[in-house]
């Protein structure tokens, strides 16, 4: 018997002062037996040499990993299941970043006609590079239009510039191909303008913000894209 087998076996020579001459005895004694045996006898039934190849830990226990066709098949298994989950989570990126894009317009057409109110000054809000059918894409800013002229000129604060989005990732375009608003100290806006926030590959998860007189935005989802 294996010591490290027998310590964990009999524990109670750990607790007791003796332990050591326990271990020792039990060793002495499977070590006088086996040469007192004759070289061609077993051990239950199995010769020494053999049981020592098949359980090298002497503990009852045989350590197993996995095998090369389980390993294969599990890499297979997994690759079917992405190809077929690919697809649905390209739609779901795709819808998240259209999503995002919409609240953020909305949240800056509040930004400003809030600005507008506390400083009851003119607030404007542009297109950086407005580009026909895609006007507000490659983003827009909000600022204070001192002289209310739609530009931002030199010395005018600036609220906060919104950067634009990847090429081909989101749509956003304005009906009339409208470029700007503005947003008086009483909160009403300049024009009432339309919105369409749409996917490049998304034909039916499109967004519609209606910018009201008042000052207020209605969005509305589901609307044709392009």
């Amino acid at each position: 018997m294996n010591a490290a087998c027998g310590l964990a076996r009999n524990p109670a020579w750990v607790r007791g002062p003796g332990w050591m001459n326990g271990a020792a005895g039990t060793m002495g004694g499977a070590i006088a037996g086996s040469r007192h045996s004759d070289p061609g006898s077993t051990i239950e039934g199995m010769d020494m040499g053999t049981a020592q190849a098949s359980n090298p830990g002497g503990c009852g226990r045989r350590a197993r990993g996995f095998t090369l066709i389980e390993l294969m098949t599990t890499v297979t298994v997994m690759a079917v299941a992405l190809a077929i989950a690919a697809p649905s989570l390209a739609a779901f990126v795709r819808n998240s970043k259209v999503r995002s894009a919409q609240s953020e317009l909305v949240a800056s057409m509040t930004l400003a006609r809030s600005e507008a109110a506390k400083r009851g000054v003119t607030v404007a809000l542009a297109a950086t590079a407005p580009a026909t059918g895609d006007e507000f894409s490659a983003g827009w800013k909000v600022w204070v239009d001192d002289n209310a002229n739609g530009s931002f000129d030199t010395g005018e604060t600036l609220i906060r510039n919104y950067p634009g989005y990847p090429a081909g990732s989101v749509v956003l375009s304005t009906t009339g191909g409208v470029r700007r608003v503005s947003f008086a100290p009483t909160g009403f806006a300049s024009a009432s303008v339309t919105f369409k926030v749409c996917g490049s590959n998304d034909t039916a998860k499109g967004y519609s913000v209606v910018l009201q007189r008042v000052g207020l935005a209605d969005v509305s989802q589901g609307v044709t894209c392009p």
